[in-house]
This record gives C-alpha cells, sequence and structure tokens, in this order.
C-alpha cells in the first residue's frame, strides 16, 4: 500500500489526513513528500513551492489535553480495562476499545465511557468527545475537523496552481465516522467521496469500497 501511495503522489497531490500524531503517521508511511493533516487536521504540514508550511490550530488546548491524558492513562491502568490503549495525538487523544479482553466488553466499554465523560467534566467544555471506529476521540472544543482541514488545505492547492474551485477534482477515502466531516464538504457534483466499509450504513459519501484491497485495486487504477 506504502507504494502505491508513493506512485499516486508522483502524480497528483496527495495528502494523508488522520487522527494519529504527525511523528506517527510519518513513522507508518515514511514517504516525506505527502502532504499531513494530522491530529484530526489540528496539525498540517504541506510542501509547497518546495518549502514546507506548516498551520497548527488550537495549540492553546495542548495543556489540558496533556493533563487529561495523563488522567486518563491513569484511571485505565486497571488491570479490567486490559486491551485499552489511551493515544496522545496531540491535538487530540484516542481512547481505543477494539482490543478489551474481557468477556463482559459492552458493559467495560460503557464504563470506559463515564470514565471519560467524568474525566472531561472537570475542563468546563474546553474539551470535547467524539466517537470513532470503536474509539473515542477527546478534542478540542472548537469549531475545527478533517472537514475543515481538508477546505483549508485545498484553498492552498488552488492558489498554488492558479485553479478555480470547480476545476479541482478531489478523491478521499475514509472508513472511519469522522472522515463524515470530511464527505460533507466536498462537491458531490464533482468529487468523489470513498466510505470504506464491508456493511452499509448511513453516510455522506457518494461511494462504496468494501475492503482495503479495493482500497488498494482503486489506487492501482489511478496511477495507470
Amino acid at each position: 500500500m506504502r507504494n502505491i501511495v508513493e506512485k499516486l503522489a508522483s502524480k497528483y497531490r496527495t495528502s494523508i489526513v488522520t487522527g494519529r500524531n504527525m511523528e506517527t503517521i510519518n513513522s507508518f508511511m515514511k514517504l516525506s513528500h505527502l502532504h499531513y493533516a494530522a491530529s484530526h487536521g489540528f496539525d498540517i504540514r504541506l510542501y509547497l513551492k518546495e518549502k514546507e508550511r506548516v498551520f497548527r490550530v488550537g495549540e492553546e488546548y495542548l495543556p489540558l489535553l496533556k493533563e487529561a491524558f495523563l488522567s486518563l492513562q491513569k484511571e485505565l491502568a486497571d488491570s479490567k480495562f486490559e486491551g485499552s490503549l489511551v493515544e496522545d495525538n496531540v491535538f487530540s487523544l484516542s481512547i481505543h476499545y477494539r482490543n478489551l479482553k474481557r468477556a463482559e466488553k459492552e458493559d467495560v466499554t460503557r464504563e470506559i465511557e463515564q470514565i471519560v465523560d467524568r474525566t472531561l467534566s472537570k475542563f468546563e467544555g474546553k474539551l470535547i468527545k467524539t466517537l470513532g471506529k470503536m474509539v473515542f476521540e477527546v478534542r478540542p472544543n472548537m469549531d475545527w475537523n478533517k472537514g475543515r482541514a481538508v477546505q483549508y488545505i485545498l484553498q492552498l492547492f488552488e492558489q498554488e496552481d492558479e485553479v478555480k474551485s470547480d476545476e479541482l477534482i478531489s478523491v478521499y477515502i475514509g472508513d472511519d465516522r469522522t472522515d463524515e466531516d470530511a464527505f460533507r464538504v466536498l462537491d458531490p457534483s464533482k468529487d468523489f467521496a470513498f466510505l470504506v466499509s464491508s456493511t452499509p450504513r448511513e453516510t455522506h459519501a457518494n461511494f462504496i469500497l468494501n475492503s482495503p484491497d479495493e482500497v488498494y485495486e482503486f489506487l492501482s487504477r489511478l496511477c495507470l
């Protein structure tokens, strides 16, 4: 998959929009010439005119996020939450529960959510919880998400290429609930929003890919 993304990026402007932090996604991809919007779009790094452009949103929330991270890490260290993971994405937190070990998985997940809610109540609404794919996300309570990040990136691409917005065609592929924010901002009359899912669900995407294998096949065809 990394090889096909590298090939794709040699033909088209290619961006990774992810909940992971910048350091983690760089270690995953190992492709420095991509554009990145990490931490759900709060941490953006683009390469335009051979110069790096960095745009970060919500830096004033970083101390609060760090405090919440340490608190959640401590509370979820109990053995009954074995398999859960609190991930520090710098500008957001991810509380994963996909790999919970206990048989009472549903009850434990509910208890984890209660812990998250109780922790966030200490921050007087400055941090909020959203739902992802088998994960609770914690982020700054501000009008910013993957969709806003995509709009920002596209505006810069339009300026760089000196094209109008209706001349720029976008393809966005995502499998998470948080990708719905990006699907919403695309123009269905010209853009292509792909949900990756093997089961039908409500979505703002206008196309479906059933699996990562189908994503690979689709990207391969784009590279022809």
